[in-house]
């Protein structure tokens, strides 16, 4: 099954294991422009600190989460969950409960396990940047099997 959101999301990047990839990940994203410089400032207050100072990394990490959702809510008007949410009930109409058709898990308000019609496939997998964005920034997940079989439920 195909991951279309990175399974490395705003928790990752925002730990000891992922820090390393934060700048060169959120330099990427032009919605964070504005707020790059802010960014800077924050990314190396914990670079230059002791990793054993975990209070002041964790403010740090907390303070460039509210940060980032603040931009992202100020450029597109909503919350990044309100965001992927939407997209999930706009494929709904693409899904179906077995039969034959592409596997599709994902979090959200929604069934979990559902069935792509295989002639909706490429509309269903095509996520835009913003979607994707969001996804990662709510910790959510989608998952779409690149081959179309038959699915039972029971």
């Amino acid at each position: 099954m195909e991951n279309l959101i990175s399974s490395e999301t705003l928790s990752y990047y925002l730990s000891k294991k992922g820090f390393m990839k934060f700048k060169p990940w959120y330099k990427t994203i032009e919605l964070l422009e504005p707020i790059y410089d802010d960014l800077d400032k924050l990314t190396n207050q914990i670079e230059y600190s002791s990793w054993l100072d975990d209070n002041l990394r964790e403010e740090c990490f907390e303070n460039i989460r509210i940060l980032i959702l603040k931009q992202i809510v100020f450029s597109i008007g909503k919350e990044p969950d309100i965001v992927f949410q939407e997209w999930i009930d706009s494929i709904q109409q693409y899904c179906f409960q077995g039969g034959y058709g592409h596997r599709i898990q994902y979090t959200g308000n929604a069934p979990h396990h559902w069935c792509v019609k295989c002639e909706h496939y490429e509309k269903v997998k095509t996520i835009s940047n913003t979607v994707a964005l969001c996804g990662l920034l709510s910790e959510k997940y989608v998952y779409l099997s690149n081959t179309a079989d038959y699915m039972i439920w029971g």
